[in-house]
């Protein structure tokens, strides 16, 4: 057969053995003489079931927090309630790690998530500010229960 006319060399390299070991090699000569390869793409996956990985996670993390804010005042939530100041409390928190981590994988240590997960978490809150808007709780001082009626839809109640 083919195979095995090939060479020792040639049948390492087909089974990656030889890729391998260079790679190997390469990552320990690194690791000894204290260097590390700078790449802004840290892992391969978010490892979480139905979230990709975002390519400019982080930018894009700056852009949803800003629609976050922005979001607040054109839905009228006013400046003195508690919700608004927790979200605002949340965004700056953000904001901060954003402008003073530099790796991405600090940034994630620092926030205890991964940039996608922070940005599906204010994707969730830009559809929950307009809710909060109708239902206005600083108003009145009323408690709002959403509960499931069992079909799976959610039933406000006040």
């Amino acid at each position: 057969s083919e195979y095995n006319k090939m060479s020792t060399t040639a049948k390492r390299l087909a089974s990656g053995e030889l890729a391998s070991r260079i790679r190997l090699a390469a990552s320990y000569v690194s690791e000894s003489l204290g260097l590390r390869a700078y790449s802004t793409q840290h892992k391969a996956t978010t490892g979480i079931v139905g979230l990709p990985m975002l390519a400019g996670a982080r930018d894009e993390l700056a852009r949803k927090v800003d629609d976050v804010m922005r979001a607040l005042d054109a839905h009228g939530i006013p400046k003195t309630a508690s919700y608004r100041k927790a979200v605002e409390q949340k965004c700056g928190a953000l904001l901060d790690g954003l402008r003073t981590q530099q790796n991405d994988e600090e940034l994630e240590r620092a926030f205890g998530r991964q940039l996608e997960e922070e940005v599906k978490l204010c994707e969730d809150e830009l559809r929950l500010i307009p809710k909060m808007a109708d239902w206005k709780p600083w108003v009145g001082g009323g408690a709002i229960n959403v509960v499931e009626d069992g079909s799976g839809e959610q039933v406000t109640t006040t």
